[in-house]
């Protein structure tokens, strides 16, 4: 018994053993957050990963609560205590009804669609990501009719297609768009948004450092998911 557990402890050290409690942005559970989770746990078996869907808003509080240990967020919210390391950068895709007129366009501008009603989640839940947002409709040309809603609050319902409006969001959630929604490329304006790992500057867990040294070298530094 003693004998094991010095090994454990040497592991734990070594970050081999542990808990890593992980909150996301919902975009990033359809590519970047399962090939995370395929590299640390091919490395780290041992390790145990929790992880949690979370609002770019919450996630400042909740590292502050010591309630998660790393963040995979689009756009996040900037803290003095907290690292943020790029780690993917996508273009966006308007998401569309399948009976729009344009949405079997191979690309189309953004100004195409300049007279639609488009869901933006309220500020207060993502405030940078919600003005990166409404900062590429206007460099678009326009500003945005808005239909404050929670994207993907709708397609976790159910009932998107039933939400008469249009969308932006970034590509890699193409792969997923449930029946009557279909993703159509922006040839313009030509923006990226990155999604970041976030840990806390001051944190010691063996565990999570393991993870951030994986999550770097199985993504970064910041690929691109189309050029």
């Amino acid at each position: 018994d003693a004998e094991r557990a010095a090994e454990d402890a040497k592991r734990a050290a070594a970050g081999e053993l542990g808990q890593v409690r992980i909150a996301y942005s919902w975009s990033t559970r359809f590519e970047t957050l399962p090939a995370l989770g395929r590299a640390f746990r091919a490395s780290h078996p041992d390790v145990e990963l929790l992880g949690q869907e979370m609002w770019n808003a919450r996630m400042p509080p909740a590292f502050a609560s010591g309630s998660i240990d790393i963040a995979l967020s689009l756009c996040p919210e900037i803290a003095a205590e907290l690292e943020l390391a790029p780690i993917r950068k996508e273009r966006l895709v308007a998401l569309l009804p399948e009976a729009h007129a344009l949405a079997h366009e191979e690309a189309i501008p953004l100004s195409a669609l300049a007279d639609e009603e488009f869901i933006v989640f309220p500020r207060e839940i993502a405030p940078r990501l919600h003005d990166a947002f409404l900062a590429i409709y206007r460099r678009a040309g326009f500003e945005p009719r808005v239909r404050n809603e929670s994207f993907h609050t709708g397609w976790d319902l159910g009932v998107l297609t039933e939400i008469p409006a249009a969308a932006m969001a970034p590509q890699s959630v193409s792969g997923g768009l449930p029946d009557g929604i279909v993703a159509v490329a922006l040839s313009e304006p030509t923006d990226a948004l990155e999604t970041c790992l976030v840990w806390r500057g001051d944190d010691t867990s063996p565990a999570v450092a393991a993870f951030v040294t994986v999550a770097r070298a199985a993504l970064g530094p910041v690929p691109s998911a189309s050029s």
